[in-house]
């Protein structure tokens, strides 16, 4: 099965990260990422992902077992500007379910596209794996759709410090979650 052919978009983070590094630093299997699953039938067709987690402002249909996570981001936000605080308040909310719930991986984080709101999402995590700002971009513009880097650019200058922006403990627990111990 390949999801790339239902899910538009669809990627695993980790993967794409390590082959963009040239080396092993993100655990890969753990964090995929997408746009809608219209498209997807069945739960085979998307790798038995156990946990989505949808960014769009309408719920997921149910239609797989999986754990389904609803946390929206409104769409009278400019998801790009990370310096503004409800954006910022948005992003800790998605960083709590996942840390916070303990989610059972590998994790779909998706929105309509799978290029927006899912990509400010995967960029904070990266920036809190300390992926370097220059491979952030290049994953972020493995997406189609995107117009170029300044938005991804934007939203990373916002995220700038990245542990202060996230509530403590965040980062330490997303690093034991997604990062390769030999980083």
């Amino acid at each position: 099965m390949n999801p790339t052919q239902y899910i538009k978009n669809f990627r695993d983070a980790g993967e794409s990260v390590n082959l963009l590094m040239g080396k092993a630093v993100l655990h890969e299997k753990r964090l995929y990422r997408g746009g809608r699953l219209n498209a997807v039938f069945t739960h085979k067709e998307m790798l038995n992902i156990p946990t989505i987690l949808n960014l769009r402002s309408g719920k997921d249909k149910k239609k797989f077992e999986a754990v389904y996570l609803h946390v929206p981001a409104t769409d009278k936000l400019e998801n790009y500007d990370t310096k503004n605080r409800n954006v910022k308040k948005w992003i800790n909310k998605v960083i709590g379910e996942i840390v916070e719930n303990e989610v059972e991986l590998p994790i779909l984080l998706h929105c309509t596209s799978g290029k927006d709101r899912t990509a400010v999402v995967v960029a904070t995590i990266l920036k809190a794996l300390e992926i370097d700002e220059p491979i952030i971009i290049e994953e972020y513009l493995l997406s189609d759709g995107v117009l170029g880097a300044s938005d991804i650019k934007r939203a990373l200058e916002g995220l700038s410090d990245i542990e202060s922006y996230l509530k403590s403990g965040y980062v330490e627990r997303l690093r034991g979650m997604f990062c390769d111990e030999e980083k």
